[in-house]
């Protein structure tokens, strides 16, 4: 299935785990290079603000997230970056794909 309403936001340079372990719920650095974690970023009040699904991506790490929301959250999230040595960007080129089902990790088992 494809995932249109989703964007691929990714995160490259040295402080990018570390910038992220501070913004999201999940434990960004104990994230194992073959798996992905659920998280959410939340405001300074601990209002949710989005979901995501966190993963590494190819010498970075990156996320998935609704696409209505992308350009808000990708904008608060640089407004801390600039502290720390890590580039965020919005990948539109991405094509996302799912697949779902109980034969689902059949079907990818020899492709991963």
């Amino acid at each position: 299935m494809s995932l249109d309403d989703w964007s691929l936001i990714m995160l490259h340079g040295a402080d990018s785990l570390k910038f992220l372990q501070c913004q999201l719920t999940c434990d960004v650095l104990s994230l194992e290079i073959n798996r992905f974690s659920f998280a959410a970023h939340c405001n300074a009040a601990g209002k949710m603000l989005s979901n995501m699904c966190v993963f590494h991506h190819i010498e970075g790490i990156a996320f998935i997230e609704r696409r209505s929301i992308c350009d808000s959250q990708s904008t608060a999230l640089k407004k801390y970056a600039i502290f720390d040595n890590t580039t965020i960007y919005v990948d539109n080129k991405a094509v996302l794909l799912g697949i779902a089902g109980f034969q689902a990790p059949a079907a990818l088992g020899s492709l991963f």
